[in-house]
């Protein structure tokens, strides 16, 4: 039924089920969600083979369950296993200070064990390599809340189509990162613990990767979680308004499919969003490389370097720091995905203009526009 097409195949299992159950992914190099089908085919039959008709259900998402793999393609040969390495940085009193001053919440869904994508490890390992390494935020200031956490039961297929734990070591340190699972709940109590600490003026990064779904396609959005929880866009917004009320720099980067769909509700005073794709759009992972192609390239930018350490200039300016709007023009200009297009928003336009990881942007007590060109930086 799928001859011809690139696809990846799962099993069930459930050896006493007197079917086959069989999960395929006729898009696995799209985020979630997109078209996907299970077959059910009988074990025992008289009729002959060719006669089998396997029955065929379209879905959106894949089944929740005890799937494992059956034929999943390596798609990226001898890249299969590029990880990030970003070397340490010397930092200047002004880069320290604006670390101190940094919080940074890294969360992958994950969805569940067949849909975690190593890819997603990766594109978190390398923002959270840039962050400590590169930029020194402290590492108790940054939250990786990932797939199911610090549990040690399979919860991410590896490129070369086998399950396994995920690494618990985002930065090769020897010292476990991650501990929270990707729950609502989670997300909640991280947020709400930011925000008992966090000072105006200071910069907060949320940075979201794995998969994401729309229920009208164009501005309700939503972010998968592990095992199949959900966060809506109106959800986040109001986790951080307490964070936005103490004029925060909020810091927002979306790489999930329909995370345009975020945009009309964080469109708040104090924050800069940065989406891979409209609200009506999935986005893609990398052709060349175990990574996802947005994110990817907006880490390489603020990082000024990929992740093999091949050198990036996103300084377009050249004032010696990488803003917000400069790393989302970078990440927007070398995007090879042709059919996700991203979009961005600043509140007002200074905060995108000036914030970057090593200078902080002054938070704006008013602001008025007189004229269309006006960034508010006057």
């Amino acid at each position: 039924q799928f001859q011809g097409q690139d696809v990846d195949y799962y099993i069930s299992s459930n050896t006493a089920a007197q079917v086959w159950r069989i999960f395929v992914d006729a898009e696995p190099m799209k985020g979630w969600q997109h078209d996907c089908y299970v077959l059910t085919i009988p074990k025992q039959t008289t009729a002959p083979i060719n006669l089998v008709i396997a029955e065929k259900e379209s879905r959106k998402m894949p089944p929740l369950g005890d799937f494992e793999p059956l034929l999943v393609r390596n798609r990226y040969g001898n890249s299969a296993n590029s990880k990030p390495k970003v070397s340490m940085n010397t930092l200047s009193n002004a880069d320290s200070e604006a670390a101190q001053r940094t919080y940074a919440i890294i969360l992958s869904g994950g969805y569940d064990r067949t849909s975690n994508h190593e890819r997603y490890w990766n594109d978190c390992s390398f923002i959270y390599q840039t962050l400590v390494n590169r930029y020194g935020v402290p590492k108790d200031q940054v939250y990786p809340i990932m797939s199911d956490g610090n549990n040690p039961g399979l919860d991410m297929i590896l490129t070369t189509g086998t399950l396994r734990s995920q690494p618990l070591d985002l930065d090769n340190d020897g010292i476990d990162e991650i501990k929270l699972a990707a729950t609502k709940a989670n997300v909640r109590a991280t947020i709400n613990a930011i925000a008992s600490k966090i000072k105006k003026d200071d910069h907060l990064l949320i940075y979201v990767i794995d998969h994401g779904g729309t229920n009208d396609g164009k501005s309700n959005s939503f972010i998968w979680l592990w095992n199949g929880g959900q966060l809506y866009d109106y959800e986040l917004a109001q986790m951080i308004d307490p964070i936005c009320s103490k004029y925060v720099n909020v810091n927002v980067v979306l790489g999930q499919c329909y995370s345009g769909g975020f945009i009309d509700d964080l469109t708040k005073v104090g924050c800069v969003v940065s989406a891979a794709s409209r609200g009506s759009e999935p986005s893609w992972a990398c052709l060349d490389i175990p990574y996802d192609e947005f994110v990817y390239h907006w880490t390489s930018a603020v990082n000024g370097a990929t992740h093999n350490q091949s050198p990036v200039n996103a300084d377009a300016d050249g004032n010696g720091r990488v803003t917000m709007l400069e790393a989302f023009c970078y990440a927007r200009d070398h995007d090879r995905a042709t059919k996700e297009h991203p979009i961005y928003v600043s509140t007002p336009i200074s905060v995108g203009e000036d914030l970057a990881f090593n200078h902080l942007a002054p938070s704006v007590d008013l602001y008025i526009q007189d004229n269309f060109e006006d960034t508010g930086k006057e």
